[in-house]
Formats: structure tokens, C-alpha cells, sequence
């Protein structure tokens, strides 16, 4: 992280569809995401409520775009999400849906020349089926055991960093805005205040799996069949090296903020 500028970071934040309910409280994500990468210097542009084609549309622009003094790439999807029963994967414009592939295919080494060697990452707080997760009670002394997920992507140094794992349902309030995003950016945030702690990804990756596997569970109290329920991310990653941030913090009027909405 020695370049000249830290990076973009692209917001897509998807409120309203054409066919599905709004998506209220994505404005507290959206903004808890420009402020917490905003402090890690990168330029921050929020996209609202883009259809499917213009999502990717912005993708392939900014791929094209010469990246050379820049040191990664960031974007974040919130969006609604689901799966075909043969378990393809898709997110949401505000018109039509898209793969996720179609994220990270203009990235990719042979396409986007200047990211090449470079952290590719992508957080997408979504949806990824409808099942919902009781959890289970833990016996004194339980370890974790390691997961490994299967890739996504073909090309070194990208991460896909989900709210959820592959078939379930991935919780947001109305009010205060997705778990999954509030964790990542306290999380972030707090490592930025305190200078003696290294802000390298994985470490953050793993304390926000800590965090949601035993401090989360939903709480719905008019509806029993969603409450009492627990939420675990997924993150599929190539990265080839260790991604640690500086802690130079920036202020916001030394950060770039773009606001676009459709």
C-alpha cells in the first residue's frame, strides 16, 4: 500500500426494485461504507439504486480506467439476492438480476491490466437463498473448525467477502442497516484508533466471523419463525500476500465522496 493513491471504492446501493420490496436501512450501510473506507483514503463513489445493466455497465468503465498509482480496488453490493434451484447465484439491480461473475470478470488479470498483482476486493451484503439458520449450543471448550471454500474466481488476488453462506437468508434492520456491514466497519474503525493493531484483512475478516458466529442472533419479536436465528459470512479469497491498510487516517475533506443516483 505504497502507491500514490489508496484506490476507488464503489458503492452500489440498491433501495428500490422494479418487482421486489424496498431494501430500507441501506442507507445506514452506505454510509457506515464511505465513512469507515473514506478513513482508509480511498475514493468514495456511492451508486444508488442502478439497474443490473448499469451496475455492470460501471464495472467495465472503471476496469478500462488506468489504475497504475493506485494500490487495490474496493466494491461493496447492497443489494436483495437469490439462487435458481440448481443453485446459480444472482444479486439485484432495481431493474433485473446479475451473477456474480459479472462483478469480477472486467477485473481479472487479462482485461484489467493495471490491477494486475494488485487486492481486488468485494463485499456484497445480500441475500443468498431463504433458509434460516437455528445455530446450534456450543459444549465448554468448542473449537471452530476450519472451512474451506471453493473459489469463485480463476485469477489471483481478489476476495469475495458475503454476508452469508451459499442457500440462506442474510439479515438487515430497517432502522440501524445490515449486521454484516455494521461489524465490518466497527471493526475496521476500531483498528484505525488503536495504532499498536496491524489492520491486515484476514485478521479483520476473522474477527467479524467471531463476531457474528456468537454475538448475532435476529430479533424479531412479532414473528418467532425469524427470531432467535443466526447469520455466518462466507469469504472466498485468492489473495496471494498479506493486505495490511496504514493507519494514516484520512478526513473527510480529504476524501473524495461521489454521490450518483439512477
Amino acid at each position: 500500500m505504497r502507491n500514490q493513491r489508496r484506490g476507488m471504492c464503489l458503492i452500489f446501493n440498491i433501495q428500490k426494485f422494479e418487482s421486489l420490496c424496498p431494501r430500507y436501512g441501506g442507507e445506514v450501510d452506505a454510509e457506515n461504507l464511505k465513512r469507515c473506507f473514506g478513513a482508509l483514503s480511498f475514493e468514495v463513489i456511492v451508486f444508488k439504486d442502478y439497474t443490473a445493466f448499469e451496475i455492470f455497465d460501471t464495472l467495465r468503465k472503471v476496469a478500462q480506467a488506468d489504475h497504475s498509482d493506485e494500490d487495490c480496488f474496493v466494491c461493496c453490493i447492497l443489494t436483495h439476492g437469490g439462487a435458481t434451484p440448481d443453485g446459480n447465484e444472482y444479486l439485484y439491480g432495481s431493474e433485473g438480476r446479475f451473477s456474480y461473475n459479472r462483478l469480477y470478470d472486467p477485473f481479472k488479470d487479462d482485461v484489467c491490466p493495471t490491477l494486475r498483482g494488485k487486492p481486488k476486493l468485494f463485499f456484497i451484503q445480500a441475500c443468498r437463498g431463504t433458509k434460516l439458520d437455528n445455530g446450534v449450543k456450543l459444549k465448554k471448550g468448542y473449537n471452530m473448525a476450519d472451512h474451506n471454500n471453493h473459489s469463485m474466481v480463476t485469477n489471483p488476488d481478489f476476495l469475495l467477502a458475503i454476508s452469508t453462506v451459499p442457500g440462506y437468508f442474510s439479515f438487515r434492520n430497517t432502522v440501524d442497516g445490515s449486521h454484516f456491514i455494521t461489524n465490518l466497519c466497527a471493526i475496521i474503525e476500531k483498528g484505525l484508533r488503536n495504532k499498536k493493531e496491524e489492520l491486515e484483512l484476514m485478521n479483520i475478516l476473522r474477527q467479524l466471523n467471531r463476531k457474528m458466529a456468537y454475538d448475532f442472533q435476529s430479533n424479531v419479536p412479532n414473528d418467532k419463525k425469524w427470531s432467535g436465528k443466526k447469520q455466518m459470512p462466507c469469504f472466498i479469497t485468492t489473495l496471494t500476500k498479506q493486505l495490511v491498510f496504514p493507519h494514516n487516517i484520512s478526513t473527510p475533506s480529504e476524501v473524495r465522496f461521489i454521490s450518483r443516483s439512477r
